[in-house]
């Protein structure tokens, strides 16, 4: 229990400022009335989500009234996915992710090096090795990657449903994710970006349920699924940092080194058995996805991770998990947006697209689930 009111208010304060401002730089990027009439859709958005914030704890309704209603938005909202990845045509998008993870699968199953083909925008592939595994089951059953994206949000819905012990606190927590524009981009876009890091969220609770609070998940399980989450995006060393090096170092010295053994073998593995798809090894120092994923400063890289390893040793709850793996996501994206700013000004940056603001977006699913979090009683009894 939290005892600070200060603490307290910080784990509404916090994500509610982040998931504004993550939000609005959407809305006010793409929204279709201008720059001026784009902020003014933002103040009113903005006006919504606290009127709603404030309100959240006040609305009384049956809990079997509030269960029809959740389950509901579930399914309309799950078709409404489907729906736009029926009619939204891939020719028709700017952005290729969804170009790449396809290409990288087809790759795979031809027997070929993912990295050295290039997709009908002229890039190629950034997705780590675990991610075009991922893709494959829906690619194979639908002909498309782009179904992980239904699945997630069905995975999310999931974690919500676990996490919270109130129908009105899961409604919430939903409504923040499915009338966030940076998650309705991602959808239109068919961008797999959010969707990896609704994966992590749910990893992360697993963890924190099964490893951290009791014992039913095994060492090595623990130290195999750590290490193909961190070979789908490297950020999600970030939340992984947070949640487990202090399990780590409690660990004693015969369990240290088995872990530790065991995550490096499971990276060693996957990473060999895709490098030998190559022709020879001078394809893979000039084509692998490193290249394209490590645009971050490195000096802010190692700042970010070794607070993400300070913070292992103060969190106390879930709740707080996801409030600061959401903060240094967010953090690590915005000081990289700034420094993109000074050198290349900030209208090119972000109006230009010199900057790919859709990165912001992995901090959602993080922020959503500590906002609903402090403003509504939570499973463990956090905030109430």
């Amino acid at each position: 229990m939290i005892k600070s009111q200060f603490l307290r208010k910080s784990f509404v304060i916090l994500p509610l400022i982040i998931y504004l401002v993550i939000n609005g730089l959407f809305i006010i990027k793409y929204g279709t009335f201008g720059l001026a009439g784009n902020a003014v859709l933002f103040g009113i958005y903005s006006g919504i989500i606290l009127l709603a914030s404030v309100c959240a704890n006040r609305i009384k309704l049956r809990e079997v009234s509030l269960k029809y209603f959740f389950w509901a938005m579930v399914a309309v909202f799950f078709i409404f996915t489907l729906i736009l990845n029926h009619y939204v045509k891939l020719e028709s998008l700017k952005v290729d992710r969804l170009d790449a993870l396809d290409m990288g699968i087809k790759a795979v199953l031809n027997g070929e090096y993912p990295y050295n083909q290039v997709n009908r925008l002229g890039n190629e592939s950034s997705n780590l090795p675990v991610l075009i595994l991922l893709g494959l089951p829906f690619y194979l059953l639908f002909g498309s990657a782009v179904y992980l994206q239904n699945f997630c949000f069905l995975l999310f819905s999931f974690i919500v449903f676990r996490y919270f012990s109130t129908y009105k606190a899961r409604i919430f927590a939903l409504l923040l994710l499915i009338i966030s524009p940076g998650y309705l981009y991602e959808l239109y876009v068919k961008s797999d970006l959010l969707s990896n890091f609704i994966i992590a969220a749910g990893f992360v609770l697993l963890i924190w349920n099964s490893f951290i609070k009791t014992s039913n998940l095994k060492l090595p399980v623990v130290a195999v699924c750590s290490a193909l989450l961190v070979l789908t995006r490297i950020p999600v060393i970030i939340p992984l940092a947070i949640i487990l090096v202090k399990k780590w170092i409690a660990l004693n010295l015969k369990n240290k080194i088995f872990f530790a053994s065991v995550f490096i073998i499971t990276l060693a593995t996957i990473i060999i058995a895709f490098t030998k798809l190559a022709p020879d090894f001078q394809v893979v120092m000039e084509h692998n996805p490193l290249q394209l994923q490590s645009k971050q400063p490195v000096f802010l890289s190692v700042f970010v991770i070794a607070a993400a390893v300070f913070f292992s040793f103060r969190v106390r709850d879930f709740v707080s998990v996801m409030l600061l793996s959401g903060l240094l996501l967010f953090g690590s994206v915005l000081i990289s947006f700034l420094l993109a700013g000074i050198k290349n000004g900030l209208y090119n940056t972000y109006i230009g697209s010199y900057f790919d603001i859709s990165h912001f977006n992995m901090a959602i699913p993080f922020i959503v689930i500590s906002l609903a979090s402090g403003l509504l009683t939570t499973k463990d009894g956090t905030l109430k």
